[in-house]
């Protein structure tokens, strides 16, 4: 018998065909959530992704600031080196030190502008540092100018009126607020693009938790969160080595060796406990001159890896710059004193050069080692640049009375 419609009623549809209706609804609504997710994701991370580069490009131009505006410090410590030593020994060849240095400040200069202008965010404290290398520049050239017309006398005066090392000790306070403010910036960099990363993970998980297939973006999400994680620590790290190592020889640079300093001699009582050793190495430029550069720096990495064996557990290694180098002793009260560590130092220098003649042949190099503490120090100079480069410059000085020695004894 056949069924009929009630009339005024719409003709109802069978249970099964219902059920399939449903079905059909909910896997077009589930594929419709799911490539929304999958699209969501893959936009959220692109984001991500971008504000990731974006960090790895500000870290390089952070590294590129801070090599350049480090080289420029250590350029003009060279020249100035160059000056003390001609005025000290009246040698003009310290002026040869002298001249590479002033144009080793002219490069390193126009490279620090063109890093700066890729990163406009230091360009004021950029300026403050190029203004302030000029301005030691002019007092290098009018010191000269001392010699020519008056003589050494009148130059070694205006020197110990300290002018050039105020202006040095500027430099080196801008060098260091422009890399900081660059490590900064880099490390605030990667931190919001952390963040966004985290802000971005957390809704997709949110979202892909509702949809059964999208565990899939769940999973790329993961390892994508997993991989930013391993790169942000491997750039924070790299930001943070960057900005207190000594890229060729693994030691603490100036930057670091300044801040440790500085340290030891706020939260020691007996200040007169810390001392420093200060060696700058004989016949390296004689290395250079015979085999070239890139051999000269595997002698300044064997002085360094002899240096860092050698000095006791408690004391502090680095390089200032050029053929320069510093240990911090501490503890001497209890220790056997500047004495034991000068001796390991100049141990550590013979071994390095007999190391690397022995590699690439004659000449070796020698060292002119000097120590200072601070109770040597004259308390203008104290007044003048502060504790612990007033330790520095003591140290500094006592070394090159050595070298100027060693260059009468030759």
């Amino acid at each position: 018998m056949a069924r009929t419609a009630a009339v005024g009623t719409p003709e109802a549809r069978p249970p099964a065909r219902r059920g399939r209706d449903l079905s059909r609804l909910a896997t077009t609504a589930l594929l419709v959530a799911t490539v929304v997710s999958i699209v969501w994701g893959v936009t959220t991370m692109a984001r991500s992704n971008a504000n990731a580069q974006q960090a790895f490009d500000q870290a390089s131009l952070a590294r590129a600031v801070t090599d350049d505006a480090t080289g420029l410090l250590t350029a003009t410590l060279a020249a100035q080196a160059g000056l003390r030593g001609y005025l000290a020994t009246e040698d003009v060849g310290f002026l040869h030190q002298y001249r590479v240095g002033i144009k080793d400040i002219g490069v390193r200069s126009a490279a620090l502008e063109d890093a700066l202008a890729a990163d406009p965010h230091g360009a004021d404290d950029g300026a403050t540092v190029q203004a302030t290398a000029a301005a030691t520049v002019d007092e290098f050239h009018a010191t000269l100018d001392v010699v020519r017309l008056v003589g050494f006398d009148a130059a070694r005066e205006r020197l110990e009126l300290g002018t050039s090392r105020v202006l040095t000790a500027d430099l080196r306070a801008a060098v260091t607020h422009l890399t900081n403010g660059s490590a900064r910036g880099a490390e605030r960099a990667v931190e919001e693009a952390s963040e966004d990363l985290r802000q971005n993970t957390t809704a997709a998980l949110t979202t892909a938790s509702l949809v059964v297939v999208s565990l899939a973006v769940l999973a790329v999400v993961l390892r994508q969160r997993t991989t930013w994680t391993r790169q942000r620590e491997t750039l924070l790290a790299e930001v943070q080595r960057l900005s207190l190592e000594d890229p060729l020889t693994g030691l603490a640079n100036r930057r670091a060796l300044t801040a440790h300093l500085e340290s030891l001699l706020e939260r020691d009582a007996q200040a007169d406990d810390v001392g420093v050793v200060f060696l700058d190495l004989d016949g390296f430029k004689e290395v250079n001159d015979t085999h070239g550069h890139s051999v000269g720096d595997q002698y300044l990495a064997a002085v360094a890896q002899h240096l860092a064996a050698r000095v006791r557990r408690q004391d502090y290694a680095a390089r200032v710059g050029g053929d320069e180098f510093v240990v911090v002793v501490h503890d001497l009260a209890r220790g056997s004193g500047l004495t034991d560590v000068t001796a390991r130092v100049v141990e550590a220098v013979e071994a390095a050069s007999a190391q690397c003649v022995a590699r690439f042949g004659p000449p070796g190099v020698g060292v002119s080692v000097g120590t200072g503490r601070l109770s040597e120090v004259p308390p203008a100079l104290l007044d003048t640049v502060g504790a612990a480069d007033a330790l520095l410059v003591r140290a500094d000085t006592a070394m090159y009375a050595q070298k100027a020695a060693h260059r009468a004894a030759a």
